[in-house]
């Protein structure tokens, strides 16, 4: 029997960015008799009529230790106004205490558990979810005391790269930038394997600390085929079953929110209509107003948004143009329900598998190729291919993480 140790700050029933990977992941794992998971997550705040987000089926032997949340968090969950100011405060106050992203407490809590509780969990492997960054940080810590314990670190998204970007105001050689690279030289120096959803992701964060006997390995997100709802739902009356419908789902901000108004610019047609689902950036939503044909529909529940999945013509998918090898988790959904998509990024691997498919679009969102694009979407009929769901299913991924859990405890067994 293999105790597996999952430590995670955000994990079912959270139902915003962040749980569904390891949620996905653990349903699917539990089913392997060979392997016991615990899970040491954060309380959050769960909506009544949302207790299962991910349509998941946890079995009563998988355990979930919910730690408390820090007095800031709670408060920041439970306020209804000002509370863009007490984010801002808290953030502030997460500096002074040396905190370097939002899961730090967690992260610091989890390990402090693990330690004390050490003798009743008895993890064979302990992953770590990342972000929150610290996570992998705290968990290496708890690998230097404990080295007869496996670690993989599990990144979403890369550490360092970017970090200026969000902190403009710092600099290579600020004292929190240069503690986080070094964070991150540590947290790979002590782990047995390193896991990332995309090459470019594995590549670049595999270059930062190299190590030979490391296991390096390329493990995505998915699709759920248990999330298809295959019962046709009511064609939404926003549609104009006369215009080309196309739909974007999640956040547009980070400068997607410029690529979307950039995109809409360039493809001026009264043929096609566009729907954005989500938060749109503040700062930019007026200029995206302005476009008669664009229709900002703010953020809705998972559940309302099947109507649009299912009856969309196209979904969206923008990338920034710094993270431009992400896999957003929209481009799943696009692909679960089997509908085109136009994908907006600086060309990446998603683009060199898919770009030769039917029903996949693809722009680097420069004029030249948005008016190819707009050919594309309006002369040209198009099927879609049905084999991409095959190629991102995360009951399939969900078994290769079994392979690399084994591999990881037989190194030391």
């Amino acid at each position: 029997m293999i105790n597996l140790l999952l430590v995670t700050h955000r994990f079912h029933p959270y139902d915003k960015v962040g749980a569904r990977r390891w949620s996905k992941f653990v349903n699917y794992l539990q089913r392997y008799e060979d392997l016991r998971v615990t899970v040491i997550t954060q309380q959050s705040e769960i909506l009544p009529n949302n207790t299962n987000p991910w349509n998941i089926d946890l079995k009563p032997s998988v355990k979930v230790i919910h730690l408390r949340r820090s007095l800031p968090a709670y408060l920041s969950e439970q306020m209804k106004i000002g509370k863009w100011l007490f984010n801002v405060i808290e953030h502030k106050w997460r500096r002074v205490r040396g905190y370097t992203d939002e899961g730090y407490g967690f992260s610091q809590r989890a390990c402090d558990y693990v330690s004390r509780h050490m003798g009743y969990l008895k993890p064979d492997v302990i992953i770590a979810s990342v972000p929150a960054f610290s996570t992998a940080y705290f968990m290496a810590r708890l690998k230097q005391k404990y080295p007869e314990k496996s670690l993989i670190l599990d990144f979403r998204d890369v550490w360092t790269d970017g970090f200026l970007s969000w902190n403009p105001q710092l600099t290579t050689q600020s004292p929190f930038y240069l503690k986080q690279v070094e964070m991150e030289r540590f947290s790979l120096e002590h782990c047995d394997a390193l896991v990332s959803v995309t090459p470019e992701a594995v590549e670049k964060i595999g270059t930062k600390f190299q190590d030979t006997s490391r296991i390096q390995r390329l493990l995505t997100n998915g699709c759920d085929r248990a999330d298809l709802n295959k019962q046709e739902p009511p064609y939404p009356s926003v549609f104009n079953t006369d215009k080309i419908n196309i739909c974007h789902f999640g956040t547009l901000d980070f400068g997607r929110d410029l690529e979307f108004i950039k995109l809409v610019g360039d493809i001026q047609t009264n043929q096609i209509e566009w729907y954005c689902f989500g938060y749109f950036n503040a700062s930019t939503r007026q200029l995206a107003e302005q476009f008669p044909n664009v229709h900002l529909a703010g953020h809705l529940p998972h559940s309302a948004l099947h109507p649009y999945f299912f009856h969309a013509d196209y979904h969206l998918i923008i990338n920034d143009r710094e993270f431009y090898y992400a896999y957003g988790s929209k481009i799943f959904d696009a692909i679960l329900y089997n509908k085109k998509v136009i994908y907006i990024s600086r060309h990446n691997s998603l683009v060199d598998k898919f770009k030769n498919r039917s029903g996949f679009c693809y722009s680097e969102n420069d004029t030249l190729s948005n008016k190819t694009l707009l050919d594309e979407l309006t002369k040209t009929p198009m099927a879609v291919d049905e084999k991409m769901l095959s190629e991102f299913d995360v009951e399939v991924i969900s078994a290769a993480y079994y392979e690399l859990i084994k591999e990881v405890y037989a190194r030391k067994h």
